[in-house]
């Protein structure tokens, strides 16, 4: 079985969302990179704290490095339009390299950007970016049939929410941001471990052909518990970055 789905995944998909993810990922790069000169040029350091404790004027350089910054950070993380190489990556990588992505990579590239955002803050482009494509990533979700693929906008959505808290500017936003990372963090690798479990037993990922899991109790306990954990059930993590958004 474990030979069948290795090989089932060498295939036009696996290809495809190899060499998106390297394009698309790498012109993110090459904008975050971009981002990063222009804010050198601007203060002619790199160190974060003493640019961010200087007080900006907002000169052109420096609004232009955080706005290419949402775009090229902003492609790791997953935002719309430069999110397609995120459900691609997440459906055909094995369960380990899903949960590093969902779990390490994203945030990371969450956090750079938001230490970029605190140099110029612009809250109306990050909250509508954020906005946007957590409404797209609900829009795709509708119609996925590959149960990793749906995890993956889940990702999307997620990280897209932890932006708008950030980009709201108040503490209870980044608190509510910070949060919702953790658990997201810790929920979305139980979920994928869950589903690479899942595909190893059925040796697919549509979810119209799994059945009879609930027989299995550990892997349908661990991906229920993890379901909950990234959808904003209370009382995990999620749920209270909602309610700290509605409190701010």
């Amino acid at each position: 079985m474990i030979s069948t789905i290795n090989n089932n995944r060498k295939n036009d998909a696996s290809l495809e969302a190899t060499w998106r993810y390297i394009i698309i990922v790498s012109a993110g790069v090459t904008f975050a990179f971009i981002s990063v000169i222009l804010i050198y040029y601007s203060f002619h350091t790199l160190e974060v704290t003493a640019i961010i404790y200087r007080s900006s004027t907002g000169d052109l350089p420096v609004r232009l490095a955080v706005g290419i910054a949402l775009v090229g950070f902003g492609t790791k993380v997953g935002v719309f339009p430069m999110h397609t190489w995120l459900p691609d990556a997440h459906s055909e990588g094995p369960a380990p390299v899903s949960a590093m992505f969902s779990g390490v990579l994203l945030p990371t590239a969450l956090y750079v950007l938001y230490r970029i955002y605190e140099i110029y803050p612009m809250p109306e482009i990050f909250v509508w970016a954020g906005t946007v494509s957590v409404l797209f990533a609900a829009l795709f979700l509708t119609y996925q049939h590959n149960y990793k693929r749906m995890f993956a906008y889940s990702t999307m959505e997620n990280m897209n929410m932890a932006l708008i808290g950030i980009g709201t500017g108040t503490y209870a936003g980044l608190v509510g941001s910070l949060v919702l990372l953790l658990a997201h963090s810790f929920g979305k690798a139980g979920a994928f471990y869950s589903t690479g479990e899942i595909m190893k037993i059925s040796g697919t990922k549509d979810i119209n052909n799994i059945s009879g899991f609930m027989k299995n109790k550990i892997v349908s306990s661990s991906l229920l518990i993890s379901s909950f954990a990234v959808t904003g059930t209370p009382p995990y993590g999620t749920f209270l970055e909602n309610f700290l958004y509605f409190i701010r």
